[in-house]
């Protein structure tokens, strides 16, 4: 999930701003269903939080807060990613990947 997000966000940038402030884009009659896929997409990762505390993977005292973090850090890459820049999307994936599991480990 991290890595396809961080590659969503890079290769689809102004379509991931749009979801990400979605008032300053649609009118009020598409921002409902804007707003309801946004939480939907939350709401998978809270399943996947919520799955490894459950099977022990993940040591949670706050999953909603966790889904925040791990979401609210990967989102911020929008504001310093390069194409041009020294790390590849790849590597991006695995850097994340390795230090946002750490989160909720």
């Amino acid at each position: 999930m991290i890595a396809n997000h961080i590659r969503y966000m890079i290769e689809e940038k102004e379509t991931f701003n749009m979801i990400i402030k979605p008032d300053q884009t649609f009118s009020k009659d598409y921002l409902h269903p804007i707003l309801r896929k946004r939480n939907e997409y939350a709401e998978w990762f809270d399943e996947v939080i919520q799955k490894g505390v459950k099977e022990g993977e993940f040591s949670v005292q706050e999953p909603k807060m966790a889904r925040m973090i791990l979401l609210g850090s990967m989102n911020w890459i929008q504001q310093w990613y390069r194409l041009d820049g020294d790390k590849t999307i790849e590597e991006l994936q695995t850097i994340y990947a390795d230090y946002l599991l750490k989160v909720v480990k």
